[in-house]
C-alpha cells in the first residue's frame, strides 16, 4: 500500500511558501504538455466534397467558383506526384525541402474555393470557406455551396497554428 505521507520537500513548500502539494504527486516531475497540441486549433470549414482524383477536385472546384461566384484560389499550390505542394522555391524559402504542403486554415480564414489534402485518408477536398465556430459567413458559404452541390457540409477540423520547418 502506498504512503501518501507528506515529504519534507512538500510541507516546505506548503509552510514557508504557501503552495499545495498532491503528496501522491510530490517528488514526481511534471507532465510534460504536448507542444503540437498547444499550437492546435478547431476550426470550421465549409467542403464541398471529396475527390479520389486531383482532377475531379479541380473540375468541381472550377465549376463550384464559377456558379458560386466565389472567387477560386488554389493558394499557389500544384499538382505533383500525387500530392499538392507549393513551388520548390517557396519550400525552400520557408526553410523546408520539397514538396511541401501547408493545409488551409492556419492563417486565411475567409470564403473561397481551394483544394486541399484530404483531412482524412487519400485524395483531396474541395473546400469553400474556413473560420472560427459561430463566423456568419461560414453558414452562408455554405448555403450558397448547397445550391450547386446538396451534399456540402460544414464541420470543425484540428488545425496547427505552429512553425512548420
Amino acid at each position: 500500500m502506498r504512503s501518501h505521507a507528506a515529504t519534507p520537500a512538500a510541507l516546505l513548500l506548503v509552510l514557508v511558501l504557501g503552495i499545495p502539494v498532491d503528496p501522491a504527486r510530490a517528488g514526481k516531475p511534471k507532465p510534460e504538455v504536448d507542444e503540437i497540441e498547444e499550437q492546435t486549433v478547431t476550426k470550421e470549414f465549409v467542403v464541398v466534397g471529396k475527390f479520389a482524383a486531383y482532377r475531379d477536385a479541380r473540375s468541381t472546384a472550377e465549376h463550384v467558383a464559377k456558379a458560386t461566384t466565389i472567387k477560386l484560389d488554389l493558394r499557389g499550390l500544384r499538382f505533383a506526384d500525387g500530392h499538392l505542394t507549393f513551388p520548390k522555391s517557396e519550400c525552400e524559402e520557408h526553410g523546408g525541402g520539397y514538396p511541401c504542403y501547408a493545409p488551409r486554415g492556419r492563417a486565411d480564414d475567409a470564403a473561397f474555393i481551394s483544394i486541399e489534402e484530404a483531412d482524412r485518408g487519400p485524395g483531396f477536398e474541395v473546400v469553400a470557406a474556413t473560420g472560427s465556430k459561430g463566423d456568419r459567413y461560414l453558414r452562408s458559404t455554405l448555403q450558397r455551396v448547397r445550391k450547386v452541390i446538396a451534399t456540402a457540409t460544414i464541420g470543425p477540423r484540428r488545425v496547427y497554428q505552429g512553425c512548420m520547418q
